[in-house]
């Protein structure tokens, strides 16, 4: 009998309250790997925590895309077997934590989600450098050009080559990527 008390009280108790679940949704896929509105849902919070400000729902069709995207970069570099050092994905992992003063509004959840675009980040650098190392070089003459016509002093050469090496390694990002997205299927829902 007294269970029977309980089990009306809460009934009765659950009743009045109500109860908003989140109902899984696949938004897009790639390939096989589905992308979920919750997925969305974390990817927006990380966001709004990283950029510290809100974003509206007609913004996560954009993000929905990035999404997209970066779940093509990681099969990409799961195809080429591509990995990365764990020192330099905490150094930046810490960087970016460093940044927060209330690390109570990280959850593991948002941890593991910046996490995981870190690793991703390095390994797909990692990938271009693996198949463009040979086209990225810089010819030194273009760097003491470039010094020259910006009135630079020689100390600079060093970091004008490396600001060169990384545009060209963005557009070589790009141009791959453009190439390799062709390849997956992808379906938005």
């Amino acid at each position: 009998m007294k269970s029977l008390h309980s089990f009306i009280f809460f009934f009765v108790l659950f009743s009045f309250f109500e109860t908003k679940s989140l109902e899984i949704k696949v938004l897009a896929s790639v390939d096989n790997q589905a992308i979920t509105n919750y997925d969305l849902f974390v990817e927006v919070k990380t966001q709004e925590l990283i950029d510290g400000r809100t974003i509206n729902s007609s913004q996560h069709r954009l993000i929905l895309q990035q999404m997209i995207d970066e779940a093509i970069k990681e099969n990409e570099i799961k195809r080429n077997n591509i990995k990365s050092n764990n020192k330099d994905v905490n150094v930046k992992m810490n960087e970016i934590l460093s940044q927060f003063s209330d690390k109570n509004k990280l959850d593991n959840q948002i941890k593991s989600n910046i996490k995981s675009k870190i690793e991703n980040s390095i390994k797909w650098n990692n990938l271009i450098l693996k198949k463009f190392r040979n086209k990225i070089e810089i010819n030194t003459n273009e760097i003491d050009q470039i010094i020259r016509s910006k009135d630079l002093d020689g100390q600079e050469k060093e970091k004008v080559a490396i600001l060169e090496k990384s545009k060209k390694l963005q557009v070589y990002s790009k141009t791959y990527f453009n190439e390799v997205k062709k390849k997956y299927l992808v379906k938005i829902y």
